[in-house]
């Protein structure tokens, strides 16, 4: 089976925004604003999503745990751990470098 689209990594780093939004990225995020955060955070709950890291901590409890924490007065911060703690692993590196707009 050949998948034309990349599920995690990009055949090529992605230079700009532009280009990214030109590829047709961005898509999960409007669909995602439009259903609204808790939405989101059941569905991914409801899928069993757990993290890259070593510990496989399960996303949904992270996002509502953000989501429960969220400020009302400073601006929204994306915050994105590449430090790559397990030896020999280079995974969230090679993503975030070839496509910084998937942590968004």
């Amino acid at each position: 089976m050949v998948f034309t689209t990349p599920r995690v990594l990009d055949p090529e780093p992605v230079p700009s925004l532009d280009v990214w939004i030109a590829a047709g990225g961005g898509k999960a995020l409007e669909a995602a604003t439009s259903v609204g955060a808790e939405a989101v955070i059941e569905t991914i709950e409801a899928s069993g999503l757990r993290g890259r890291g070593g510990a496989g901590f399960p996303t949904g409890t992270k996002w509502r745990t953000v989501a429960a924490n969220r400020s009302t007065t400073l601006p929204r911060t994306v915050v994105v751990n590449g430090a790559e703690g397990e030896p020999g692993s280079v995974k969230s590196r090679l993503i975030m470098r070839r496509n910084p707009y998937r942590a968004i």
